[in-house]
Formats: structure tokens, C-alpha cells, sequence
């Protein structure tokens, strides 16, 4: 379906590339599982964020609610990549 491609990083491609991979999995799971699209993507989510407590407890005791958190890793991620300074899009526009 996808042709192979390196590992990506956060920042490597546009949001809205990542937004359509997402939409076309999850579109292809329902039709082959017969569950909702929004189920599917629920507990997608779910299961993702209580991974994530597990693995990195500290970092998200440092916050009062996950948008915050969100919020702060966006921001590291933008502050270290120096393309994202340069271009509107980071690597995606070049």
C-alpha cells in the first residue's frame, strides 16, 4: 500500500501527510474488522497514552494535564530542530 521509506522523526513530514497514513489504516482496519472508525481510533488512543504513563511516568508527572504536556513536547521538538526555525514547514518544504 505505502512504498517503504527510512525511519521518520517528528518534523520529517507535513501533519497532514501523517493525518491520511492515519485515516487509510484505520479506514482499511474498520472495513476489515466491521468496528467503527471512531472506536477504533478511542482506543488506539487509550492504549497510546496509558503506554506512554508506563514508559515515562516522570514526564508526565511534570504536568497538570496532558494538553500541557503536548503543548511542551511540541515545543522541544520545534526549539532543537533548527529547519523548523527556518522553513514554515520543517523538512516537509524542502
Amino acid at each position: 500500500m505505502f512504498a517503504a521509506a527510512p525511519p521518520l522523526a517528528v518534523g520529517d513530514c507535513p501533519h497532514e501527510d501523517m493525518v491520511a497514513l492515519v485515516t487509510a489504516l484505520v479506514t482499511a482496519l474498520a472495513a476489515r474488522t466491521g468496528a467503527p472508525v471512531a472506536t477504533l481510533l478511542h482506543t488506539f488512543g487509550e492504549d497510546l497514552l496509558v503506554r506512554f504513563t508506563a514508559v515515562h511516568a516522570p514526564m508526565f508527572e511534570r504536568f497538570p494535564n496532558f494538553f500541557d504536556l503536548v503543548a511542551a513536547i511540541d515545543g522541544h521538538i520545534t526549539s532543537r530542530c533548527a529547519c523548523c526555525t527556518e522553513r514554515p514547514r520543517c523538512r516537509a518544504s524542502r
